[in-house]
């Protein structure tokens, strides 16, 4: 079983109301409903990763997170013990959604010619001096030498 959860969410399209065109689009990230696991948003926050560039690593002590790519081309990688996984992720039709537990260490690779635009949804907030988050090792999946 995946330590990290995938889902896709559907992009909708919006309509004008007097033309009928299409003027943008929705994307339900959360819904009491869905079939994710529960939890009680208490953080959402937009973030961006530059082309070409890598974000963390990041390891959350107390913080699950839902992370959503909005817009752009990534590898989200994460470390389960010693072995690191890789999941691709493209913003086409559908958006995907990852669910991230507490405890594991990950970073988020842009791979495209722009930038990568994210959503996150967190059951636990950010607070100055919470000491909440670690920067793991990832020196082995930079070949050592990062």
């Amino acid at each position: 079983m995946d330590l990290v959860k995938s889902y896709r969410v559907a992009r909708i399209s919006t309509l004008n109301k007097k033309t009928g065109n299409i003027n943008g689009m929705l994307a339900p990230l959360w819904k009491d409903y869905d079939p994710i696991e529960k939890l009680v948003p208490k953080y959402i926050y937009y973030t961006t990763c530059s082309q070409g560039e890598d974000k963390g690593p990041y390891l959350h002590k107390k913080r699950r997170t839902l992370i959503a790519l909005v817009e752009g081309r990534i590898i989200f990688v994460y470390k389960d013990g010693e072995k690191f996984s890789e999941i691709a992720l493209t913003s086409d039709e559908n958006i995907t959604m990852l669910d991230v537990p507490s405890g594991v260490g990950y970073l988020i690779r842009n791979t495209s010619d722009d930038v990568a635009r994210l959503v996150n949804i967190c059951d636990h907030p950010w607070r100055e001096n919470d000491n909440e988050t670690e920067s793991p090792d990832f020196n082995e999946y930079y070949g050592g030498s990062n």
